[in-house]
């Protein structure tokens, strides 16, 4: 796969510019919405028919790794269209999931970032297939101290794609478990607070406020992220701890994100910028 580094200024560009960060109001979702429930869908018919594609490219990729020692692991996530998959039932925002799986989203990025010489295995009006109907649903949330600093992470540098760059804190796509689409389980808010915990090991009793304000959807890229703002209690920020996926924790204001935009913006994971340049209180 010719997956491009985010640190070099092309594909940085080109993944900033496939981040469509919108506030509620923007998708016109009328608010406040307080939680998210997960409703079962059908995959549709325009990806159905490429699923024979997917898994042999899959059995082939699959094999490349077992012969060099590694484990192939198929991961299944959450898929969403998109944004007509979403309604509104009162305060709660109603997403319809399919099952995605990580063979989809590795074989969409292989043909959209392919090789040099590779042979294309999808047509243009494949590729487009993949890009309108074919995102991951994910969690994530700014988190933001008693005094008003937002915290963000600095990558472990052995992630290929964004090692070294800042991104917020936590982050993550929601893996699809068995009991999502029960009623009486709120998926996404045991999603975050997972993330959450892992990244920096802050736990629910920190939480002053959260409220969900943003819908992030990349097409490239294959996201369709639910943003949620947290507010920590008073002494809080002074309890995170590291955790595998960031080399450091740190707290800046506003104007500082923006300050490290204009002067080094490739460092930054480019949906910062695109969410710290539209509004004056984020």
């Amino acid at each position: 796969m010719g997956l491009p580094k985010l640190t070099e200024p092309g594909p940085w560009q080109q993944c900033y510019e496939d981040q469509d960060v919108r506030t509620l109001a923007e998708w016109g979702i009328t608010g406040p919405i307080e939680t998210v429930r997960l409703v079962p869908v059908e995959k549709p018919r325009e990806l159905r028919e490429l699923d024979y594609k997917v898994a042999s490219y899959w059995e082939k990729l699959a094999a490349e790794i077992t012969a060099k020692g590694g484990k192939p692991r198929n991961g299944i996530f959450h898929g969403v269209a998109n944004m007509d998959a979403i309604d509104v039932d009162g305060k709660t925002l109603v997403i319809g999931t399919y099952q995605a799986d990580f063979a989809t989203l590795r074989f969409k990025l292989d043909e959209l970032f392919p090789d040099q010489g590779q042979e294309p295995q999808l047509t243009a009006e494949e590729k487009g297939i993949l890009q309108d109907f074919f995102h991951i649903l994910g969690v994530s949330a700014l988190t933001q101290s008693a005094q008003g600093l937002y915290l963000f992470g600095r990558v472990q540098k052995d992630n290929f794609l964004k090692g070294g760059m800042t991104e917020y804190v936590p982050q993550g796509f929601l893996d699809r478990r068995q009991n999502d689409h029960d009623p009486n389980v709120n998926a996404y808010d045991q999603e975050l607070l997972k993330e959450l915990e892992e990244e920096t090991s802050l736990t629910p009793d920190a939480i002053e406020a959260r409220d969900i304000t943003r819908i992030i959807v990349s097409d490239i890229y294959s996201n369709l992220t639910v943003l949620s703002e947290i507010r920590l209690r008073i002494g809080y920020d002074e309890r995170t701890q590291l955790s595998r996926e960031h080399d450091s924790l740190v707290w800046y204001t506003r104007p500082e994100i923006l300050e490290i935009h204009e002067r080094r913006h490739t460092s930054l994971v480019p949906t910062v910028p695109r969410l710290f340049e539209k509004s004056e209180s984020v």
